[in-house]
């Protein structure tokens, strides 16, 4: 995972940030925390349930250590209408 002065980050403007990439990174995390295997398949279910941007706040929610970098532009532009 990719870290810079040991924080964790992932750019969402780089193919990191691909959702299937989001998504194997939650699963990584979740196994280094402890999350059972259960646990983790809920986790994967709830991540793939809604769209992109639903997948980027439960991971945020889950691992707020980890900076998304270029999501605070993606929100605002995904809940501009104009675009």
């Amino acid at each position: 995972m990719p870290t810079y002065k040991g924080n964790h980050y992932i750019d969402i403007n780089s193919p990191d940030g691909n959702a299937h990439v989001i998504i194997a990174h939650a699963m990584n995390y979740a196994h280094q925390m402890g999350k059972s295997k259960n646990e983790r398949a809920e986790l994967r279910k709830e991540m793939m349930s809604g769209d992109y941007k639903h997948l980027m706040n439960v991971f945020q929610r889950e691992f707020p250590f980890c900076e998304l970098i270029g999501y605070d532009e993606y929100a605002k532009d995904y809940n501009n209408p104009q675009l």
